[in-house]
């Protein structure tokens, strides 16, 4: 073009709404922005694309979600071990041969939180593919009536501080469903996980009146043989979520204490089919009853953790006193296989706590500094013979008789 026709690099910038400095390093054939930013990313821009799809199928299908595999605590793993297991079959096999009870008679009771201000609920399920009325446990202090006006599973509802089950709330319970099962013949299992207040005598001696057999799983295997936690809470908490966003769409409110029995009672009738608590009860070997059912849900005896005799941690029947107490807990906490510096430093930490403790106890105590330590080699015995004096008489064995 001639001169005079000719446009700089700003003002072709403005015409055309362009920073000028990209227009510039365009002439000068320098890469754009973009392009000199691309080295610095994780991904290329193939790989970025794949990760805008993934989240924008998860958008478009909100019932997904991306699940995160977590390893297995270790209490549990150690829990569930063969010898534990088959103790705990042995027994149920001999209660189910001595009683012969129908499946209506075979009950499960498991609580499971929720994260709305209440934190737990009991559920009941009867082998029959039945279900008892739950009772609901409102976090708080005081319950308020308007929580129970629209409650459609007509359920009971309590309050406790933590928002979890207690002594007085299990015992209210095992009332309620004696009132529920009263009409059955016969006695009533009833398969519970060892929370305190399932083992506490109120609660046993009005099992034992009432002609309700409580039994307990064995510590840390309720992920195996508790048929709640196996086949039925994945699913209600999965529905749970699905009724919660339903009712916010709905009505552009979060689900509260006055709304949460109305939409978990939707929750609770599409998690909790006839299909779902046989396959509880089935799932776990309870019905039928099947004593080798560790085989057919992959639990054989090589995939549990071992049973050993011995204990790295022991207990006393009785509480102990306050001082005894205090010592105990000082000793754990110094370090097994500790350097001299940590030592020193773990004992002079163990003893000024230790102090604070003892001080407002009765109990004297008598602190030497003694010259052995854990670390100092004990001098060999002396052995010495016993004193003449001390030796028995066998000579009157070989006495004659007397005159």
């Amino acid at each position: 073009k001639p001169v005079e026709e000719r446009k700089s690099i700003r003002q072709l910038a403005r015409e055309h709404d362009i920073d000028h400095s990209v227009l510039s390093r365009l002439v000068k054939g320098q890469p754009t922005m973009g392009e000199f930013n691309t080295g610095k990313q994780l991904f290329t821009p193939a790989e970025e694309l794949t990760v805008q799809f993934v989240n924008r199928f998860l958008q478009r299908h909100p019932c997904l979600s991306i699940y995160r595999a977590a390893p297995l605590d270790r209490n549990c793993a150690s829990g569930m071990n063969p010898t534990a297991v088959k103790d705990y079959l042995d027994m149920v096999e001999e209660l189910f041969t001595t009683h012969n009870l129908p499946g209506e008679n075979i009950l499960g009771m498991d609580e499971v939180g929720v994260n709305t201000g209440i934190f737990a609920h009991q559920l009941t399920i009867a082998g029959n593919g039945t279900m008892l009325r739950p009772t609901v446990i409102f976090k708080g202090k005081y319950r308020m009536s308007s929580w129970s006006e629209d409650n459609p599973d007509q359920a009971n509802v309590t309050v406790s501080a933590r928002g979890y089950t207690e002594n007085v709330i299990s015992l209210e319970y095992i009332k309620d469903f004696d009132d529920q099962t009263s009409h059955l013949e016969g006695p009533c299992f009833l398969f519970v996980d060892g929370h305190q207040s399932h083992c506490t005598i109120d609660f046993l001696e009005y099992a034992v009146a009432h002609n309700i057999i409580v039994i307990s799983y064995p510590l840390h295997t309720m992920h195996e043989l508790q048929g709640l936690d196996v086949a039925c809470f994945g699913a209600l908490k999965i529905y749970w979520t699905q009724e919660c966003e339903r009712y916010w769409r709905s009505t552009g409110k979060r689900v509260n204490n006055d709304t949460f029995l109305c939409v978990y009672s939707r929750a609770r009738a599409r998690a909790f089919t006839p299909e779902t608590i046989r396959s509880a009860f089935w799932t776990t070997g309870l019905i039928p009853h099947r004593h080798d059912f560790c085989h057919h849900n992959f639990l054989c005896p090589d995939a549990m953790a071992p049973a050993l005799e011995t204990s790295v941690k022991g207990g006393f029947p009785l509480p102990l006193p306050s001082p005894v107490h205090a010592i105990q807990a000082a000793i754990e906490r110094l370090p097994s296989e500790p350097s001299e510096n940590e030592r020193e430093d773990a004992m002079d930490e163990v003893e000024v706590d230790l102090a604070e403790v003892l001080r407002s106890t009765s109990t004297s105590f008598l602190i030497t500094d003694s010259p052995l330590k854990s670390t100092s080699r004990l001098a060999a015995p002396v052995i010495q013979s016993v004193p003449a004096s001390l030796r028995p008489g066998y000579s009157i064995l070989h006495a004659g008789p007397a005159n």
